[in-house]
């Protein structure tokens, strides 16, 4: 699988070829039932709720050293199997409104994923880019299964 990662000081930017077709690929984020089976994996703490709708809300709590850690948001587009895009606010953007856009495009060997995180507080980013890295790592896992 081909990996690349790029960082500023606002925003990061993950590129993954992962072996899927588009339409799988973005499914996997969109779809609840999917979603739910491989976005935090093993791990069973957490809860979440998903309205999968442009102005749709999302609230994933996660458990971290037994505190309660929300993340919340609205989608903004939704273009299957071509874009989507969400704000994306939490403890860890110091509570600040952030954007997060995923671009699916067709690839020899699947698909290139390009996850796209906007408006970062400069201490957060590479926070988030391990976070995002582990998360897609955890969708290419469940999609070769």
């Amino acid at each position: 699988m081909t990996k690349a990662t790029e960082t500023d000081k606002t925003s990061l930017t993950i590129r993954r070829v992962v072996k899927a077709t588009p339409e799988e690929a973005y499914d996997a984020w969109a779809d609840p039932a999917m979603f739910q089976q491989w976005f935090m994996g093993r791990i069973r703490d957490w809860s979440y709720q998903q309205d999968v709708s442009v102005g749709g809300k999302y609230e994933i709590v996660m458990k971290h050293e037994g505190n309660d850690l929300p993340h919340s948001g609205e989608y903004r587009i939704l273009d299957r199997p071509n874009t989507i895009q969400f704000t994306w606010t939490s403890k860890h953007t110091d509570e600040r409104e952030t954007l997060v856009t995923l671009n699916f495009y067709k690839h020899e060997d699947g698909t290139e994923l390009i996850l796209t995180h906007e408006r970062l507080p400069e201490p957060w980013v590479e926070p988030h880019t391990q976070g995002w890295n582990g998360f897609i790592g955890k969708m290419e896992s469940w999609m070769e299964k």
